[in-house]
């Protein structure tokens, strides 16, 4: 379903309930012929609840999307999408003061991500680089480690500055190897700025959400550089004798490359971010990590039978649920339950909005927008 401009809105959106956190989709996994990489930590743990067995691999999980390849259904009206609720009702769902500073879609991309295997090296361009087609943009995304094994990291740069040139001959021949990357070992909390021309690639144990910015309409454009010289068959399989590499951006990636800027442990600190940690009610800590031009990270942990009230000041939010259970009321809407491994819209007309444990602990994350027609003052986001 989409709403154009000479169309009426659908009734069903038009009575939807905004002064409620909307349900979006909790099944909305990428196809393992994309994800080839894909682990079962996903189905054991966050989205136990939703997947079809403890075994299902699932690599990425599109929490909260408006990107046209994979938009999120609203469980509430499974023939509409969160990009049609938006376009019929954009002020109700992004507040009057964004759509006054001209901001009337939503650009935020929200993924839960876990491997198995390494993904493949990877960088994003800016938007308008000359290689993008037009129905394509820029990239720039974060990453927050939920959890991590033993061991288990992140490759971000490279280790040495080699020249572009050695690394574009060694791309076309094969003869690229991982020690050429520089590896850095993550822990739960660990957060990452991945700005476009980062060369960056996820390894295998550890699960991140990773937050994107993605303009509407368009989708954000990733050109693979490297991929471990695997093979694949059509459904996604590893298979080294009949299989087929998929396929490399070597030409795109390489206009992107700055080794000299790109390389060693300084160049990760630098992408590195460190929450401000506040506890805004009794019995709630929350992580606040510093604003993008886009978007803003908070991870919330609510002790049993405790509460925290999200400001109006955020706008809308994104609320994504990776422990435990709780209840979200705004001050004029119904009463909803939450559960691991769901993921919710909290539009504008739903603000000011409380979330409330019971008898167990329960852990959220808020994606919440910044920039243009935004304060970006830590302290807006709670009362």
């Amino acid at each position: 379903m989409v709403v154009s401009a000479d169309d009426s809105p659908p009734l069903g959106l038009l009575n939807l309930d905004l002064t409620s956190a909307v349900a979006l989709s909790p099944k909305n996994f990428t196809h393992l012929n994309r994800t080839p990489w894909a682990g079962h930590a996903l189905a054991q743990g966050i989205k136990r609840l939703h997947a079809s067995s403890s075994e299902q691999k699932i690599g990425e999980s599109w929490e909260l999307s408006c990107d046209p390849e994979a938009p999120s259904k609203l469980v509430d009206l499974p023939e509409a999408t969160l990009t049609d609720l938006i376009a019929c009702r954009t002020s109700e769902c992004l507040s009057g003061s964004l759509v006054a500073n001209g901001r009337t879609t939503c650009d935020i991309l929200v993924k839960l991500i876990n491997p198995a295997y390494p993904l493949s090296l990877q960088i994003h361009p800016d938007d308008g680089h000359k290689f993008l087609r037009p129905n394509e943009c820029g990239k720039p995304e974060s990453w927050l480690v939920l959890s991590a094994e033993e061991g288990a990291g992140l490759y971000l740069g490279f280790r040495e500055a080699l020249p572009v040139e050695e690394i574009r001959r060694r791309l076309e021949t094969g003869a690229f190897t991982p020690d050429l990357l520089q590896f850095t070992p993550v822990k739960p909390g660990d957060y990452f700025e991945i700005e476009p021309h980062v060369p960056h690639a996820i390894g295998p144990g550890v699960i991140l959400l990773e937050p994107q910015r993605v303009l509407a309409g368009k989708s954000g454009k990733t050109w693979r550089m490297w991929d471990w010289n695997r093979k694949y068959d059509s459904l996604g399989r590893e298979d080294v004798v009949a299989g087929r590499p998929r396929e490399l951006h070597i030409v795109e990636a390489i206009s992107l490359l700055k080794p000299e800027q790109q390389s060693g442990p300084n160049f990760v600190e630098r992408l590195k971010r460190s929450p401000t940690v506040i506890d805004p009610s009794p019995g709630v800590t929350a992580k606040i990590y510093p604003a993008n031009p886009w978007y803003q990270v908070i991870l919330i942990d609510l002790a049993a039978k405790s509460s925290v009230k999200i400001n109006s000041k955020a706008c809308f939010a994104g609320c994504f649920i990776l422990e435990g259970s709780l209840a979200s009321q705004s001050q004029y809407g119904r009463r909803r339950s939450m559960q691991i491994g769901e993921n919710y819209f909290i539009p504008a007309a739903a603000l000011p909005h409380t979330l409330t444990t019971s008898t167990a602990a329960a852990r959220v994350a808020l994606v919440i927008p910044c920039g243009q027609g935004i304060s970006r003052q830590d302290d807006r986001i709670f009362n």
